[in-house]
This record gives C-alpha cells, structure tokens and sequence, in this order.
C-alpha cells in the first residue's frame, strides 16, 4: 500500500463532504498509485483560521477509488497542468472532527516553522510506514473511531457485544503474550517487551473490572484505563519498530487491532456520558 501526503491550501471541511471527492496532480507519484492506496491530507493553519497560520494540520484520510488521466472536463484544472485525476472512494474516507496539528511529523527538527506549511512541503510526498504510524497516533482516537465506523457501514465488522469484547480483548492478551515469548534476550527488548507484556494485558482486566462497576462514573473511570494501557501498548509497539527490535509488518496486526480496540471503548465512554447528560 501506498501512502501520500498532500496539501490543500483551500480545504473546507463542509465542502469535502459535499462535493465529489478528487485530486488533481501532475506529479509522478499519481502514476503509481492503484485503488486502495490512501491520501493524507493536510492543509494551513491559515485555512482553518487558527492563530498558528503557518502549521500543518491533518484534516483528512482519503482512500484511492481509481487513477485516470485527466479528461480536461473541469476549467480549473486543465490537463496541460494536471495530468492526472485521483478518484476518492467516499464510502471509506475519513474527515477528522478536528484538524490536528502534525508539524512535528512532517518537518520534524530542525526547520523553520515560520515558513508555511504549503512552501516547505512544495507538493505531494510519498509517506514511510513510520511516517504513517505517527500521522495515525497523533490523530489519536478520533481518526481510530472514524476508521471503525467506517468499517462498520461498509459491512464489515458488526457491533460488539460485551461478551464479544470480554474474548476480543482477551485474545489481544494472548497475541502479545506470544509476542514477547518471541523477542530475543537483548535488555533493550526484554526491558521494551515486559512494559509491554503489563499494559498490553491489563485492557482485557480493565474491561472486565468495568462489567461489574456500579456506576457510570466508576464505568467510565475503568474504560478509560483500559484506553490508557491500550495508548501505552501502541506506543511500545512502535519503540520495538523505530529501535529495530521488531519488524512493522510482524506488529502490523497487533497495532491494527488496537486501534480497533480503541475506537470501540472511545465509543462506550462517549455512549455512557451521552446517556448520563439525558
């Protein structure tokens, strides 16, 4: 899978969601791309109206539904500048509530952040799988919970009952169980893998401890730790990847699964205050 980073310097959240979704581009990079290859989109402090007008916000995530060339139908962006036309699939793309500020991720240290987000990225970039571990994590749980629900009206994972969650979260104990029995004897992995041996065990606990509470309050106080170890858990996944202990594509599905996990107890806390407000 392919991801690339783009910048829209006129992105509106209501019109992105009214209007059919594309981009235009004549950068080679659209030549590669195939459907299910994802945009990430970016835009200006400066467009959303915030005071920091030269920072880099995430606004977007929109998977590729088709390339073509462009057919010169659209004035604003005629062929002889905008060689090809990205079809979004609608049905999965993601908009995030709220913009959230990546600089960090895209400039990293070290360049000026007075310069404009626009200038310094000067067009399309094709993303590392680290660059993309992080776009996700700062995001956090609003790009998580979108990506569920996003799957859920796409008809692929139904809601979870409790009982459901109870072996869920139990077999995500398991798989990091698994996982630690495989890393080597280094201190630096042994030291990694017991932090996440604890956390990566204790949401299944917390989960459980939240069945039995006895009031919304105490409900929410245990659904959230569980958030917590989840955080933490993902968190050293990605030490494991970034230190080269572990590979991506091996923890690939562990990270994937809590972010899963994640969106789902976002959802019951947001659920439980909703109905304490009622």
């Amino acid at each position: 899978m392919t991801d690339v980073l783009v910048y829209d310097k006129e992105y509106r959240h209501h019109e992105s969601q009214s209007e059919q979704l594309c981009w235009h581009s004549n950068h080679r990079v659209f030549a590669d791309l195939v459907p299910g290859d994802r945009l990430w989109v970016v835009t200006s402090g400066k467009a959303l109206e915030h005071e920091d007008k030269s920072g880099g916000y995430l606004v977007a995530m929109w998977p590729v539904a088709q390339i073509t060339e462009n057919p010169d139908d659209d004035p604003e962006y005629p062929s002889r500048k905008f060689g090809y036309r990205v079809l979004v699939n609608e049905t999965e793309a993601i908009h995030l509530d709220q913009p959230v500020c990546v600089d960090h991720v895209i400039r990293g240290e070290g360049y000026d952040q007075g310069v404009s987000i626009g200038r310094f990225l000067r067009g399309p970039r094709r993303l590392s799988d680290k660059k993309v571990r992080q776009l996700r994590s700062a995001a956090g749980a609003d790009l998580a919970q979108k990506w569920l629900m996003g799957k859920e009206e796409g008809g692929k994972m139904k809601d979870e009952k409790p009982q459901d969650l109870k072996v869920r979260t139990r077999a995500f104990a398991l798989r990091v169980i698994r996982l630690y029995s495989a890393l080597h004897k280094s201190t630096e992995a042994q030291v990694l893998g017991k932090q996440l041996l604890r956390s990566g065990t204790s949401v299944g606990a917390h989960y459980r401890e939240a069945t039995r509470s006895r009031s919304d309050a105490e409900f929410i106080s245990k659904i959230e730790g569980g958030m917590q170890e989840l955080e933490e858990t993902m968190y050293l996944c990605e030490l494991l990847i970034d230190a080269e202990i572990m590979t991506e594509s091996r923890l690939r599905p562990l990270l994937d699964e809590a972010d899963e996990l994640m969106a789902i107890l976002v959802t019951c806390v947001k659920k439980t205050k909703s109905r304490k407000q009622t």
